[in-house]
């Protein structure tokens, strides 16, 4: 039975987003002033009207207007920018697990299994076996940018202006939580490069390990698994089989072989139509085969419905960049935790105060939003790299 992550991980999101410092400040501050959780109202959803909210602070004096008008202005671009990175279609949620963070650094150390028992003979010694694990460890980065909001925008929300750039930067800390993921999956030599923001290499190699998170059968992991072939192969009916077959053989640090069965594959929109014609035809989809060939014309389609497809628009190419036409794929366990997302803290928009600096020079509202995090490999066993978009 398949095990969909995608629902457990906005949860761990939405909770780390709501407990983040500034969030918290904002909550209170608004409930304080208006009787309401704005994060739980409908009230700062996207139609709300900032101007007819203002105008409904006419009774209130000078100065606890201009304090409810901050406190809801701050609130609902908090709010909607929450929304749009909560809401984003991304595709990492489906594979990775997301984890809440508490320190600037968070140790790993996954063990893997025992020693293999063996027969005991009467009145004899039982073997004793021991265990080997990883130990890594992964710090938490902060990712962010800057916005602002001309007071003419503002006043005539009706432009839709608020909305829309609330939208954008919840947005796209959602797109840069999917390159990061993709780029650290990736790791080419070099990192990934996507627009400015730059994505290095895996960050959780092993100290023991020469190659990873990616090797061949001719230098394998301590153990001897791999996880990717001699050679690459576009997707297609036979990489993907032979692919299948291989990572079921993966060894763990004691030479076991270990319990990897993939549920998706990560494929750009370029092989989208590829991927769904494997995956999806009723009969065999590489055509009619050879006499005592397995799979003739008319049989069964032996990959129907084994894997689901996720199709990735920041797949990143060999070269480390990103053009949404690459030839990578990838095999992922979404069961198994072994690529993490960590999250120390979620998005959150701070404002500028309006009455200093740049507010007051050019009468604009300029908002800062961030959110703190990495994402990495625990353990790169339990994926299989058909192609690092090489092969065409």
């Amino acid at each position: 039975m398949r095990i969909d992550l995608r629902e457990k991980n906005a949860e761990v999101i939405k909770k780390v987003t709501l407990q983040c410092q500034e969030a918290s400040k904002e909550r209170a501050d608004f409930k304080r002033t208006w009787g309401v959780d704005p994060f739980d109202s409908a009230m700062l959803k996207e139609g709300f009207s900032f101007r007819k909210a203002a105008e409904k602070m006419a009774s209130f004096r000078e100065a606890e207007m201009s304090t409810a008008w901050t406190q809801l202005l701050r609130a609902g671009v908090q709010n909607i920018a929450n929304s749009a990175y909560q809401n984003y279609p991304t595709t990492f949620e489906n594979w990775v697990t997301v984890v809440p963070s508490k320190l600037d650094t968070e140790l790993y150390a996954p063990l893997h299994s025992v020693g293999f028992p063996n027969e005991v003979p009467q009145g004899g010694l039982f073997p004793e076996v021991s265990t080997s694990g990883l130990n890594l460890k992964l710090q938490n980065r902060k990712y962010g940018s800057m916005f602002a909001i001309s007071h003419e925008a503002m006043e005539d929300d009706q432009t839709g202006q608020l909305v829309q750039k609330a939208n954008l930067i919840g947005e796209y800390l959602k797109q840069l939580s999917e390159v990061l993921v993709m780029g650290k999956l990736a790791s080419p030599s070099g990192g990934v490069t996507f627009g400015n923001f730059q994505v290095p290499v895996s960050e959780t190699k092993p100290s023991n390990e020469s190659n990873y998170p990616w090797t061949t059968s001719a230098a394998p992991f301590i153990g001897g698994g791999y996880n990717r072939p001699a050679s690459f192969a576009v997707v297609s009916d036979a990489s993907l089989k032979a692919g299948l077959q291989a990572i079921m053989q993966q060894k763990d640090l004691l030479g076991n072989f270990m319990m990897v069965d993939p549920t998706h594959i990560l494929v750009s929109p370029k092989r989208r139509f590829d991927i769904a014609t494997i995956l999806n035809s009723e009969w065999y989809p590489a055509g009619a085969q050879s006499a005592g060939v397995t799979g003739g014309a008319f049989s069964r389609n032996q990959l129907k419905g084994l894997l689901d497809p996720l199709f990735v628009r920041y797949m990143p190419k060999n070269d480390g960049t990103i053009d949404g036409l690459s030839e990578a794929w990838y095999l992922v366990d979404g069961k198994k935790p072994a690529f993490i997302m960590q999250m120390r803290e979620g998005i959150s928009v701070v404002a500028e105060a309006p009455n200093a600096g740049q507010g007051f020079e050019r009468q604009i509202q300029r908002y800062r939003a961030s959110m703190r995090g990495n994402a990495d490999f625990i353990d790169s066993r339990f994926m299989w790299q058909g192609n690092d978009g090489s092969a065409v």
